[in-house]
């Protein structure tokens, strides 16, 4: 289960890659990977507002939402992104669809949680990896 009871899973996979806080290069991963296909349908883990889209090498094409209670995801690795910029998302909506952008070595979603800007599991406890 995701970090917040409340939120419905991200993709259809629950099949978890790359868990966070694990050693990668010189830095900790700050999210989780999910595993796909391309064209797997990524949902809104909650209600919230499309804060930002885009593209940037890393994590390739990108959807960031807001949540409220200063928390933010980001989903990265897309294919195909179905939301704009400050459009109003429910829970369980789709708004992209998974791919392979930026540095994925093949199709994923890399999912992010921020609570206040600073990066936390996604997931709830060690034990759900």
């Amino acid at each position: 289960p995701l970090v917040y009871a409340d939120w419905t899973w991200p993709t259809v996979c629950e099949s978890v890659t790359t868990k966070f806080g694990v050693p990668r290069k010189d830095t900790m991963t700050d999210h989780i990977n999910i595993r796909g296909e391309k064209g797997d349908d990524i949902y809104a883990v909650a209600d919230g507002e499309v804060l930002e889209t885009g593209f940037d090498s890393s994590y390739g094409n990108y959807v960031i939402l807001d949540l409220g209670n200063k928390i933010t995801v980001k989903y990265g690795h897309l294919k195909d992104i179905d939301v704009e910029t400050k459009e109003r998302v429910k829970k369980g909506q789709k708004i992209a669809t998974m791919g392979a952008t930026g540095m994925a070595t093949g199709p994923n979603l890399a999912f992010f949680v921020y609570e206040d800007g600073t990066a936390v599991n996604p997931l709830l406890t060690e034990d759900d990896m």
